[in-house]
């Protein structure tokens, strides 16, 4: 839907892409029934930029984590505030570096330079250079994948979920 950031996405794609010539983007999941216009519109979006042999789009998938492990990045360039941002929790759990938007549920699921990298909202610059940084700095991109793995397993995984929600039924019950 239009705060996923798509066309900011494939915007800061083009530069790293100037960096990075091998690089490929892969867009996931499906628009809502009544918006497939959305979709339209960056189909014609990679058209019009020759870009549609680069980038790929794949419609909503049940099992979200095989796809998560074959990337080396998830790039998560909400325009407005989400509640949450589950994609980047998930990611987190699968060990892969994360690229979001400072603002919403995002900015408190990741910490900047700690678990991912945070970048300004809206700003194809700094997307792509968020980008870059993980391409470019292997170290890094190891250092955050870590942090953020030992952060979502403590606050986010099934376990530790299961076991807050059974503290909170044992303190109203």
């Amino acid at each position: 839907n239009r705060l996923k950031g798509h066309k900011l996405l494939i915007d800061a794609f083009e530069a790293v892409r100037v960096e990075c010539p091998n690089t490929k983007l892969c867009f996931i999941g499906s628009p809502p029934e009544g918006q497939e216009y959305f979709l339209e519109d960056i189909v014609e979006l990679i058209n019009n930029k020759k870009l549609s042999s680069v980038i790929t789009i794949l419609p909503f998938q049940e099992d979200i984590y095989s796809i998560i492990d074959a990337l080396d990045i998830i790039v998560v360039p909400s325009t407005e505030p989400e509640s949450f941002g589950i994609i980047a929790v998930e990611s987190m759990l699968s060990n892969t570096a994360v690229v979001a938007s400072d603002l919403g549920g995002l900015a408190d699921v990741v910490s900047h330079n700690e678990t991912g990298i945070l970048f300004e909202p809206n700003n194809s610059h700094a997307l792509s250079e968020a980008i870059l940084k993980v391409i470019k700095d292997e170290n890094f991109k190891k250092h955050i994948e870590s942090n953020a793995y030992q952060k979502a397993k403590e606050l986010f995984s099934s376990e530790t979920m299961t076991n807050k929600f059974i503290g909170i039924y044992n303190t109203i019950s």
